[in-house]
């Protein structure tokens, strides 16, 4: 009868909105490794950019005093600009393999990085001393950090770095299971 009559509250049966939420046992969510591949590949383009921002240079000379002014505060802007994303380029590098490793507080940490580069990214386009290509890198990297909060890898990093525990010794049964069962 649903399918009769269309409302917009979805069928719990659909399978197109089905989340397949993970569980122990399973192998790595795919979104978490996309959101893994995407964080080192757009780190790597912040270092490199980054590194591009520093080491850029005027070719011409100003005309006057206001146009050497509006030189000279662009240049110190990207700089600045260039600085903090190779900071927060390196640190999305660094930690982006936590996240493929399921571990929440590198999750956490790559998140505010993202966050802080985002934000500069942004002020840089938007306040005209960088190109489009800040804002193209900004929106990438919120995509990649929304796959890393998407709610079918949240299991997943509930679960934590399953490499770094120590094995469970024993048969796993507490005294009175017996009774219980």
């Amino acid at each position: 009868m649903p399918a009769m009559f269309p409302s917009m509250v979805p069928s719990g049966d659909d399978q197109n909105r089905k989340v397949h939420y993970w569980k122990p046992g399973d192998p790595t969510p795919r979104i978490v490794i996309v959101s893994f591949a995407m964080l080192l590949i757009l780190g790597i383009l912040m270092i490199f950019f980054g590194v591009l921002s520093l080491t850029a240079s005027w070719d011409r000379e100003p005309l006057n005093p206001e146009e050497a002014e509006r030189m000279n505060f662009v240049r110190n802007n990207v700089r600045i600009l260039g600085a903090i994303s190779i900071v927060v380029g390196a640190v999305l590098a660094f930690f982006s393999r936590g996240i493929r490793d399921g571990n929440r507080s590198k999750r956490r940490l790559v998140l505010w990085a993202g966050a802080i580069g985002i934000f500069f990214m942004l002020a840089g386009w938007v306040f005209q001393f960088t190109g489009p290509g800040q804002a193209v890198l900004a929106l990438l990297l919120a995509v990649a950090l929304l796959l890393a909060y998407r709610p079918a890898a949240n299991p997943y990093f509930d679960a934590g770095k399953p490499s770094t525990e120590a094995p469970v010794e024993g048969d796993g049964t507490l005294p009175g299971d017996t009774l219980r069962g």
